[in-house]
């Protein structure tokens, strides 16, 4: 039985077996510390392409209306795939009714895919009725070749996500649309690649969280030992040209991780060859030939490295950090030496998070670090 409280942690999630028949116990505060969903999501890949029976054991009564599910856990994507795989759910000991799974249906259908409150916001993706969620779709080109919107279009998007959560400043200036146009590529991908063998109940996200600096006891959360290096170092630097926070983006999926989709470049090319060749320009699935191919990791990495972002990945069976706000890095490279196997060669799906401070400056006109 995998119990989920409050502030689940990444060490929490690497530990769970979902090879086997799984079950959770599941508290009204649950929840994860920010960065951590995208990788419980992505694990839930054992349970889609096992088809094995998944048992949920909530402490709390059934949420009846939209306003008590915002307060549990299945106004989020994790809880939101928990329910759609679920052949089993409880309440206080009661089976669900009927009504539950129609309750989340209709939320879903009525926010347009976009789930979330004040502290998180994502747009989530259910195969196969909405493998592009209707707060997407409204903008896709119906008469082009791809049902998926613009860039211009996805950044209108995502920028209100972030006002909507409190981030006046952020992702505005130039350095952060090339944030903005990685997240598209990278979530563009997830929706053509992120799949398990069992493509009808898998769930795709892209999920925005924020961490207030400002008043926090940041020894005082339950955050990995890198995130608190991080936010520390953000808070100093900044100063008073600290704004809200950090903003946490994170695209994550069920599929096979990113190493698993690109062609084999040799017959004895490792899987951890395969996932650095994936961050070089010009690396693609797609055909050659293409103006932008290849070249959304290689940018995210420039822009990184001017906001003195974090990046955390976890792909196939592979985890990686880096931090670009401790001020070693001269030039925006990613040291692949940090690579690391998961806990037991565990595999999951995709996890991709970017952390980026918000100042109250203007960083077309002034660098921080």
């Amino acid at each position: 039985m995998i119990k989920l409280s409050q502030k689940t942690s990444m060490t929490d999630v690497l530990s769970w077996d979902l090879s086997r028949n799984a079950a959770f116990e599941i508290s009204r505060s649950a929840g994860f510390e920010v960065g951590v969903q995208g990788v419980a999501l992505s694990s839930l890949r054992n349970v889609c392409s096992n088809e094995q029976p998944l048992l949920l054991d909530c402490e709390f009564e059934e949420p009846s209306t939209s306003e008590s599910v915002d307060n549990t856990i299945f106004s989020t994507p994790f809880g939101y795939s928990l329910a759609r795989l679920a052949s089993e759910i409880t309440f206080a000991k009661i089976n669900a009714s009927p009504k539950f799974k129609a309750l989340l249906a209709s939320i879903y259908s009525q926010r347009g895919g976009e789930l979330g409150d004040g502290k998180q916001c994502s747009l989530v993706c259910v195969d196969p009725r909405f493998s592009l969620p209707p707060a997407l779709r409204k903008h896709a080109d119906k008469d082009g070749p791809s049902e998926f919107p613009a860039p211009s279009s996805f950044s209108t998007e995502l920028r209100r996500m972030s006002t909507g959560m409190g981030f006046s400043n952020l992702l505005n200036s130039t350095t952060e649309t090339s944030l903005i146009s990685y997240v598209y590529e990278i979530f563009r991908n997830a929706l053509e690649h992120g799949v398990t063998g069992s493509p009808t109940r898998s769930t795709r996200a892209l999920i925005l969280e924020k961490i207030v600096l400002q008043g926090t006891a940041l020894a005082s959360r339950q955050i990995s030992t890198e995130l608190r290096g991080y936010l520390n170092r953000i808070s100093e630097s900044g100063g008073s040209e600290t704004g809200l926070g950090v903003m946490c983006i994170t695209v994550a999926d069920q599929g096979t991780g990113i190493q698993s989709t690109l062609p084999q470049a040799h017959d004895i090319e490792t899987s951890e060859e395969k996932f650095i060749r994936a961050f070089a320009a010009g690396e693609s699935r797609k055909p050659k030939g293409l103006v932008s191919r290849g070249l959304g990791l290689p940018n995210a990495v420039t822009a990184a490295h001017k906001l003195g972002a974090m990046i955390q990945i976890t792909s196939g069976d592979l985890t990686y950090t880096h931090d670009f706000s401790t001020g070693d890095d001269k030039y925006p490279v990613l040291d692949f030496s940090k690579i690391c196997p998961l806990p037991s060669r565990k595999s999951l799906g995709t996890s991709i998070s970017i952390y980026i401070p918000e100042y109250s400056i203007n960083l077309d006109q002034h660098k921080l670090f």
